[in-house]
């Protein structure tokens, strides 16, 4: 069996590698023959040095060496990879790391169990709690072995063999830019030239390679300052604290490979369930890939998409085993790519474990206040109308947002009972009921002003239903932008099939009172406006009929606030009510708009007085304001 030198790289940090190596001597060993060689990357810091000079290592030979000059971290890790050639294999541990006192032995047994495996280019000690392409929970699927595979290289304890080293320097000769390709991941393109791990992340994507990785960590990162990392304590990870004897996994044989978004191949899943086997589908369930980077017919994934085939709920850890045992719900959606947008669930809805707990870890008054911090209040007016069914419907799209500020106005004629019984199905804690009088929808408004407890409104009539995530991203634009009063996403009618309808962007023009009857312009459930709007709104209209009510009020908030339109969609309502398509009045300048001839545009632009169209940055995730 081979016996891997230990290679540690050290640059100023006196302390950490006094720690790393204290782990490192009181750790099991087969015999008394173990290489030990301590690199020493050129700096000021002379105690780093003398510590190592003075080490005594009693498991074998101790190298030391004192490059003489600064290499950085890239070349000076690439340099202890080329130790391989002169030691077989080796185990590259840096100085902010601690190791399992059991990592030689797993290291020899992982080594001698896929030294002939082609599609592995290196070992891993350590074990991901947290995915490094989004900072959210990782739950590797089991499948009965101790390790699993991700197409991503390990850089906090990991073991190569002369003959995975030899391959990805050869390959590097012949790829020395990692930035020439769009493979990569866009966190992955992020980080810097001194990084070591982005060409070997390339090598792993274009050859179809793969580490493979322990279930429970034999080394452990503490993340301290240093030249490349300021996420402290993030990565920390439990070890294993008692000898076991490893069950490996043959990489043909395992359900449990990852690609470089940590997200698991389609290939394994279809061995764990038939839902989806015969598509052509890519699984994107962080919500991290863009839809440039998805190549097949369809996509597994927690964006929201216009139209669906299948969908998922997210009630179980990980969230693929949703799909696995056919969890119903509507989180994770099964759709083909051209239908997938950019919008995808707030970063909060991946921790909703801690959700429960929140105020007993941070204490009621900080997870208030953080709560308050980021996200807005909302009030919900529910108008019930005609069929209860149709309200149930409604409910759940609004419910399913999991957003926690919410009061729900219900302006009905139903008896409160019925809106008891309803609001105890739905279990809603906080809602306020409003009778519904035909002959006088202002006195029912300023009702809803009276009741009402947020900062921000949004309408539903009884059929609409709000898309996916859209509070949390409505919220996120409020705060963001502290002018804009009142926004609109695309309109949006669903056919009997669930399928989209759109309808063109809203503005005062399709909306006077010229149109009406034949133009509906504003659909409730895509607006969203701030109270103090509704509230000036309010003070300005005169008593109408309630055929009107509606129109007279989206009329009166143009008259104070521009209306901002998101390039995404908000709600929806079904087809059959107040569905009606407008034509475009004679316009000269509608042709070049629509045609995208930028000189023409700017004067239909100006002509109909458009406001700033907000659109989604998705490699940043967050909203900016750009001219349409």
């Amino acid at each position: 069996m081979e016996k891997p030198a230990i290679v540690i790289a050290t640059y100023n940090r006196p302390e950490s590698l006094a720690r790393l190596l204290r782990s490192v001597v009181n750790s099991r060993f087969p015999d008394h023959d173990i290489p030990l060689v301590i690199s020493i990357d050129k700096s000021e810091q002379k105690e780093v040095s003398e510590m190592a000079d003075g080490f005594i290592w009693p498991h074998g030979e101790k190298i030391l060496v004192q490059h003489s000059e600064h290499l950085g971290l890239k070349k000076h890790i690439m340099t202890c990879g080329d130790l391989t050639g002169q030691y077989g294999a080796v185990i590259l541990l840096e100085d902010d790391l601690v190791v399992s006192p059991y990592f030689y032995e797993y290291a020899m047994s992982a080594i001698s169990f896929y030294k002939t495996e082609k599609k592995v280019a290196g070992i891993s000690l350590y074990h991901y709690q947290i995915a490094e392409s989004c900072f959210f929970p990782f739950y590797p699927v089991s499948d009965g072995s101790d390790v699993y595979f991700i197409q991503f290289p390990a850089s906090w304890g990991q073991a190569w063999t002369k003959a995975q080293w030899q391959c990805f320097r050869q390959w590097l000769q012949v790829h020395p830019d990692p930035n020439n390709t769009s493979i990569l991941p866009t966190y992955v393109r992020a980080w810097s030239e001194q990084s070591w791990k982005k060409h070997f992340t390339h090598y792993l994507m274009v050859e179809d390679k793969y580490f493979v990785f322990p279930r429970i960590s034999y080394s452990t990162n503490f993340s301290e300052p240093g030249a490349h990392e300021d996420r402290k304590g993030l990565y920390q990870t439990a070890l294993q604290m008692a000898p076991i004897q490893p069950e490996f996994s043959k990489f043909a044989d395992s359900t449990a490979i990852y690609d470089a978004w940590f997200e698991l191949f389609p290939s394994c899943l279809d061995k764990l369930t038939d839902a989806l086997k015969g598509f052509s589908y890519a699984i994107d369930l962080y919500g991290r890939k863009s839809n440039a980077q998805i190549k097949e017919d369809y996509v597994l994934t927690t964006k929201h998409a216009i139209t669906l085939e299948k969908c998922f709920g997210a009630n179980l850890i990980p969230n693929i085993a949703n799909v696995i045992l056919g969890i119903k719900g509507n989180d994770i959606v099964f759709v083909r790519r051209e239908f997938v947008t950019e919008e995808k669930p707030p970063n909060f809805w991946y921790h909703q474990k801690l959700g429960p707990i929140a105020d007993y870890l941070f204490g009621p008054n900080l997870k208030e206040g953080w709560q308050q911090a980021v996200r807005l209040k909302f009030d919900i007016v529910v108008k019930i109308e005609g069929d209860l069914q149709q309200c149930i419907d409604t409910l759940s799209s609004v419910k399913g947002q999991r957003y926690p500020f919410l009061h729900y106005i219900f302006i009905t004629q139903f008896s409160a009972e019925k809106i008891r019984k309803i609001a105890s199905e739905f279990h809603l804690p906080n809602y306020t009921v409003i009778a519904h009088d035909p002959s006088n929808p202002m006195n029912t408004f300023h009702a809803v002003l009276q009741q009402a407890k947020g900062e921000l409104f949004g309408m539903l009539l009884s059929g609409d239903r709000y898309l996916p995530y859209v509070l949390s991203n409505v919220n996120e634009i409020f705060r963001s932008f502290s002018d804009v009063e009142w926004i609109s996403g695309l309109p949006t009618w669903l056919d009997e099939n669930g399928n989209t309808v759109l309808q063109e962007r809203a503005t005062m023009a399709r909306h006077s009172f010229k149109t009406i009857g034949r133009h509906t312009g504003i659909q409730a459930a895509s607006v969203f406006w701030r109270k103090s709007l509704l509230q000036r709104s309010m003070s300005t209209l005169t008593s109408v009929n309630a055929v009107v009510f509606e129109e007279r009020l989206w009329l009166a908030f143009f008259a104070h606030a521009q209306l901002h339109t998101g390039l995404f969609y908000f709600g929806g309502s079904t087809l059959g009510r107040r569905q009606v398509y407008g034509k475009h009045a004679l316009n000269p300048f509608w042709y070049f708009f629509k045609n995208d001839i930028v000189f023409f545009r700017y004067f239909y632009k100006k002509q109909k007085e458009l406001p700033d169209v907000i659109r989604y940055d998705f490699e940043h995730d967050s909203f900016y304001l750009s001219p349409y």
